[in-house]
Parts: C-alpha cells; structure tokens; sequence
C-alpha cells in the first residue's frame, strides 16, 4: 500500500456496477428506459459470455460459468425469449439494487460484459441506471405511501383529542352497553 494512495484521483470501479436478466412475468416490471436488451439479445450476450469464460480455469471464472450456467438453464426453461430482459448497469449500493435483485439473476458487472462485447461502450452514460428512479417509475413510489413526522404527530394529536371527545359524549338513550357472557 503507497503512502498517499488517498491523494491520488479515484479510479472508476466498474466491478461494482452490475446488471441482472430477468424472466416473464417480474419482466413487466421493469421500466423500458431501465431496459438494456430484450428478447433473442440477452440470449445471444449469454451465449458470447460462456463461450468466452468457459477458456479460463481460475477460480473467478469458474464462479462466473457457474452463475451463467444457472442462468442458461432457466433461458432453456422460457418458451418465448420476447419477456427476457437484460437491464442497464446500476451500483449495488443503490438503494435500487435491492429492488433488481429481487427480480432478476445477477449476470456480469460492466468488465466483463465489456471484455466479452468489445462493441459495448462502458464509458455511455446511457447503458446505466440513474442512481435515484425518476417520478415515472413505480419501483421507489412507495415514499409517496409514508407521512412525515409533523404529519404523524399532528395526527397522533387528532386522535387523542377525537378519544377525550367521545369519552365526553353521553351514550345514545342513557344506556351504557351491557356486556354479554356466553351461556353455559
């Protein structure tokens, strides 16, 4: 390790941006401006990583024709490849992240999927995820669900008044309710 290794620029670390395939029917929840290819595409981007990483026989690789293996058994399972999606790249530590991986199955980070597609250009913006979803996409929307803190303790406030009220309030009729046993 340098002595003022933290003085030098950040280099970018694709390995830490990831894209995932996912099948029909979670596929039509993917937005089509997340959407890297689809249909016969993923298919072929598949079948160029296996060929490529089935040459190495290091442990990294190995892992890699492991999960891609996987992922070439469920493509053998579809029946029409027109749901297959392949998604753009997004960091892991995106709150988004959670939202992919639950969907699809983790395929390459942006060095491999660029050492086996030559033609990808890893420095296109527009073959990543924006970092937060924008207002059309329904994966984050759940924030519009949840009250602030005012909100909840000027409610909290409401209901505790609304329950004095109604301690204060006469029963209908004069008659308090009769509370029921069972019979034996």
């Amino acid at each position: 390790m340098k002595a003022l290794e933290f003085l030098e620029p950040a280099k970018n670390q694709y390995s830490v941006f990831l894209n995932f395939v996912v099948f029909e029917p979670s596929s039509q929840r993917i937005p089509p401006q997340d959407i890297l290819a689809k249909g016969d595409a993923v298919r072929e981007y598949l079948d160029i990583a296996l060929a490529e990483s089935g040459q190495h026989t290091d442990l990294k690789h190995q892992i890699l024709v492991n999960r891609l293996t996987r992922i070439a058994t469920m493509m053998n399972l579809v029946k029409n490849f027109e749901n297959v999606v392949l998604t753009k790249f997004l960091n892991k530590v995106w709150r988004r992240y959670s939202f992919y991986s639950n969907l699809g199955e983790l395929f390459l980070d942006v060095e491999d999927f660029s050492r086996f597609n030559p033609e990808f250009d890893a420095k296109n913006e527009d073959n990543f995820l924006l970092r937060i979803a924008s207002d059309d996409d329904d994966d984050d929307s759940d924030d519009d669900n949840h009250t602030t803190t005012e909100e909840a303790d000027s409610s909290d406030d409401d209901d505790a008044k609304s329950k004095k009220d109604d301690k204060k309030k006469p029963e209908k009729d004069g008659a308090k309710a009769k509370k029921t046993t069972p019979k034996k």
